[in-house]
């Protein structure tokens, strides 16, 4: 059948793609790699066809999107309940899938989530402007608050190894002032995401994030684990990307 025909010669043509990218294919790694792919990573059609991905906040961590739109975010409904740090660390995660723009929808009856004040708040800040009074009447767009918010997520990070390493900790490198090596190292993660980008016909944030990016130059993973760690992204979605950055990282 014609369908058919076409369906192998996508696989066909995705095979290619992943021996393109890996030095080391195998069969089994190329299963585990299809099975991780967007339904537009297998039909770049998709991006332009009027449909979306329709996920959880659990299920979107590790994903990225150029559009996002939040649906639901009311009072009583996130967070579910009150003073829950998964519920928070889940609503972070939503709120940094989006590349371009995130759009947050609620319900009139129960109003919007009161940590959208926050969000909004997060906004104003990196616009320069004074939080709105009403926060019902602004669209928060997350692409112009993502760096704060990422450096806010990463200082609490730090703060809490500093805490747990006592004067050791303290060592650490301080991410505003980069050696030459780690600028050399996010060099070449830079012209590695860009190469990886380009042959799967995707935006180079949906293969890492910037800041995912500079916290691989400052900390230089070894492992998964270790990789895991320091991005906070989800292990399946690294496990992808692993492979390439070993070979990136092994340049040190």
């Amino acid at each position: 059948p014609a369908g058919l025909t076409i369906a192998a010669a996508r696989l066909l043509e995705l095979a290619q793609t992943y021996i393109d990218e890996r030095t080391s294919p195998t069969g089994a790694r190329f299963d585990a790699w299809l099975r991780e792919l967007t339904p537009a990573d297998i039909d770049p059609a998709v991006g332009s066809a009027g449909t979306v991905d329709l996920v959880t906040f659990h299920a979107a961590k590790g994903l990225q999107w150029r559009h996002v739109v939040a649906a639901g975010t009311c009072a009583g409904v996130v967070p579910l309940v009150a003073g829950d740090p998964e519920e928070r660390r889940l609503f972070y995660v939503a709120m940094t899938r989006a590349v371009d723009t995130l759009t947050l929808t609620w319900s009139a009856d129960l109003g919007p989530s009161p940590w959208l004040a926050d969000i909004a708040a997060v906004a104003a800040a990196a616009d320069g402007a004074e939080a709105p009074v009403d926060p019902l009447e602004r669209t928060v767009r997350l692409a112009e608050a993502r760096a704060r918010l990422d450096s806010a997520a990463a200082d609490a990070a730090d703060g809490s190894a500093a805490a747990a390493g006592g004067p050791a900790a303290a060592a650490a490198p301080d991410p505003a002032t980069p050696t030459a090596e780690q600028t050399a190292r996010r060099d070449r993660l830079t012209r590695w995401r860009s190469d990886a980008a380009l042959a799967r016909r995707i935006a180079p944030a949906a293969v890492l994030s910037d800041s995912s990016l500079a916290k691989i130059s400052l900390r230089r993973p070894r492992t998964l684990d270790e990789l895991v760690e320091t991005t906070g992204q989800s292990r399946l979605r690294l496990r992808r990307v692993w492979e390439d950055l070993q070979e990136v990282l092994a340049d040190d």
